[in-house]
């Protein structure tokens, strides 16, 4: 009897540890008991031949996740993060910063982007995008891998 609730005890905690990170915030940390953060994920983008007439043209090239393997010509390489942010408390947020921390493989950190939203109302969804482009790019190229850390200050 004893071996059977074993058995079912340990299953039950599998269930609910396995299950704990199926949430929007999984792997961002800070404020998140205020906002609540959903993100896309990371995409590459570059262009070739960027400008026409001094109007920059849709990217070219959109590849998921950090991709080092770009052609020789492709101009304004970019690292983007899209998603929103949602309050969830009953006051409004006067300011809420996503940091984007970018490390390699080994965990390094890169370095750090950070996105402001302001004005966040009660219940209220905003849409975010931090872009890493070509000027900060040699200190990301090596980027495998990000989080996410939100901080608010309320009204």
């Amino acid at each position: 009897m004893n071996k059977h609730l074993v058995v079912i005890s340990l299953v039950c905690l599998l269930i609910c540890f396995g299950l704990s990170g199926c949430t929007q915030n999984s792997g961002i940390t800070g404020d998140t008991d205020k906002v609540t953060v959903s993100v896309d994920g990371i995409k590459t983008k570059w262009y070739i031949g960027a400008y026409d007439q001094g109007i920059k043209q849709y990217p070219d090239i959109v590849a998921n996740g950090f991709y080092h393997d770009y052609p020789n010509d492709a101009d304004d390489i970019r690292y983007e993060i899209t998603g929103s942010v949602k309050n969830i408390v009953d006051r409004p947020i006067n300011i809420c910063f996503i940091n984007a921390t970018f490390s390699d493989e080994e965990g390094n950190v890169l370095g750090i982007i950070s996105y402001c939203v302001s004005d966040l109302f009660m219940d209220e969804s905003k849409d975010f995008k931090i872009s890493v482009g070509e000027i900060d790019l040699a200190y990301f190229e090596h980027a495998e891998k990000y989080t996410l850390e939100v901080y608010v200050t309320l009204h």
